[in-house]
């Protein structure tokens, strides 16, 4: 399994690395948004872990981009920000858990391990190579 992480947290970003590579998963760590919108878009991962106070472009934009990008990808979000209105933002942009910091690492794991379980990803009906994306269902170009 691959994993994107996207964490501002040195530190933790390589707490992160170190621990989900211990359970067997391949991880990619961006340190910022642009690096992360880069890997989404050119690499495939089964899941991403997000952190929502990244730097300009902040998380939420790199949830709403990831998420435009990648409809069936599996997105936890770790943030600091724990009001409900900041909750009910996080998950009407698309992701699909949000674990507040700080966090024990067995829990966040868990967690991922429960979104990964749900059901098999649905096909993507394009294929993508490039700037090229070819239409399995209406056959366009």
């Amino acid at each position: 399994m691959r994993i994107l992480v996207a964490e501002s947290d040195p530190a933790l970003g390589a707490f992160l690395r170190q621990g989900f590579e211990a359970e067997n998963y391949t991880v990619d760590l961006a340190p910022g948004s642009e690096d992360a919108k880069i890997l989404a878009r050119d690499r495939d991962y089964d899941a991403a872990i997000l952190d929502l106070n990244l730097p300009q472009p902040d998380g939420l934009e790199l949830l709403l981009n990831t998420r435009a990008r990648r409809e069936q990808l599996r997105i936890v979000i770790l943030t600091n920000r724990v009001s409900p209105e900041d909750r009910v933002r996080v998950f009407d942009a698309g992701a699909d858990d949000l674990v507040p910091k700080p966090f024990a690492f067995s829990e966040l794991s868990a967690r991922l391990r429960a979104l990964l379980r749900r059901g098999a990803r649905a096909p993507d009906v394009a294929l993508r190579v490039g700037d090229l994306e070819l239409s399995r269902i209406e056959r366009t170009a």
